[in-house]
């Protein structure tokens, strides 16, 4: 399992549209990838403009074949001009826990991830 927690810094006047265009990258990772087990998008506290994506992927494979659906295409496309400066990406393998981080807990999970955005 590999994890991927991206931070971005955006900028003020394109929050909503990050964030929209966002729901639709998690959406289509989760729900079209078979390699994509979970994508959360998270607000930062303190500073409101920074947005997290913590991202999990059954193997390195998956995590190649993701930036290449036209679903992140579009997505990078259209926000690239939004950030106030590149991401920054970390990287993580998920601990060998088999109680509680299995990758047969992830699959089962998975058609769970995907709800509609209302609004």
């Amino acid at each position: 399992m590999i994890s991927i927690f991206v931070t971005f810094n955006i900028k003020p006047s394109y929050l909503k549209q990050f964030l929209m265009a966002s729901y639709g990258d998690a959406k289509g990772s989760v729900g079209d990838e078979p390699g994509c087990f979970r994508f959360d998008i998270l607000k930062d506290q303190k500073i409101s403009t920074r947005v997290h994506f913590y991202e999990v992927y059954k193997d390195q494979a998956a995590v190649d074949a993701h930036i290449k659906y036209p679903h992140y295409l579009e997505w990078r496309a259209e926000v690239e001009k939004y950030f106030e400066n590149e991401p920054e990406i970390t990287f993580m393998e998920t601990a060998e826990f088999p109680i509680y981080s299995s990758v047969d807990l992830w699959v089962q999970q998975k058609n769970h991830m995907v709800n509609e955005i209302k609004g």
